[in-house]
């Protein structure tokens, strides 16, 4: 056996370095493909009118107004709305007045009830922010019945934009 593989070394030797050439690649191509942690699985986005209903609901259980602060809760609530519309009609809500804004608003698909709903929310808030108006318990309560409304009310052809 001794006399075999010094006749045939150089066979062998080649035979070796290409095993040892293949544990090398083999080695190489795993150790680029190491599983990374499996990445947290990504909860589906949730629609629109969903997150602002919640932000709505955690705005409610501050209960600012009944602490007496009225302007914080009117002037969070008009944003949250202003927010919604911005989200979901592409208009710059944030940086308008109420009046630009309702104008703007006219050439989008909102209906004029909504139309009409939306203004007389932001007015009657305007009044509490800019003109200090004490609104009373039953019209901050129905502003955020209101609010809810509009943002339910408008958001049937909001879920189809959401998940695309």
């Amino acid at each position: 056996a001794l006399w075999w593989a010094m006749q045939h070394w150089t066979w062998i030797a080649g035979a070796l370095a290409t095993a040892l050439l293949a544990a090398i690649i083999v080695f190489l191509v795993r150790r680029k493909r190491v599983p990374t942690e499996a990445a947290a699985p990504q909860e589906a986005p949730v629609a629109l009118h969903e997150r602002v209903l919640a932000q709505l609901d955690a705005l409610e259980q501050e209960r600012l107004w009944q602490q007496g602060l009225h302007k914080p809760y009117q002037s969070r609530l008009t944003d949250l709305l202003r927010g919604y519309i911005e989200e979901r009609y592409q208009v710059p809500a944030l940086e308008r007045t109420t009046d630009e804004l309702l104008h703007e608003l006219r050439v989008s698909p909102l209906s004029s009830e909504h139309q009409v709903l939306l203004g007389n929310m932001l007015r009657a808030a305007d009044m509490v922010k800019f003109a200090k108006a004490l609104p009373g318990p039953q019209e901050n309560e129905q502003l955020m019945v209101s609010a809810r409304r509009f943002v339910i009310a408008t958001a049937s052809t909001n879920d189809a934009q959401t998940q695309a």
